[in-house]
């Protein structure tokens, strides 16, 4: 069932506009007024590491982390890291 999951997600993000979209899409104005914590993972080698940086940078005190040798598959790359890391943040901030 997982493995059917993996393939369907990585036809989606392949074999649809998605990934032009979001880096088409202009930056959205109101992260800035995000007052919560805010915590975010994204692979080295995903697409839109540009989006992941505006993200850092507009939310404030917004924590993000740069999993190496990862794309934008990183919940099916490294779904267990992603739980320990998350979980982690979770007790830091909670």
């Amino acid at each position: 069932k997982l493995s059917r999951l993996a393939k369907r997600s990585e036809r989606f993000l392949t074999e649809t506009s998605l990934i032009d979209d979001l880096q088409a899409e202009e930056p959205i104005g109101w992260l800035a007024e995000i007052a919560c914590p805010t915590y975010a993972m994204y692979g080295s080698e995903t697409d839109i590491m540009d989006r992941a940086l505006e993200l850092q940078a507009k939310v404030p005190g917004c924590e993000l982390e740069i999993v190496p040798d990862c794309s934008h598959s990183l919940l099916t790359e490294q779904s267990a890291l992603v739980r320990e890391r998350a979980l982690a943040w979770l007790e830091r901030v909670g």
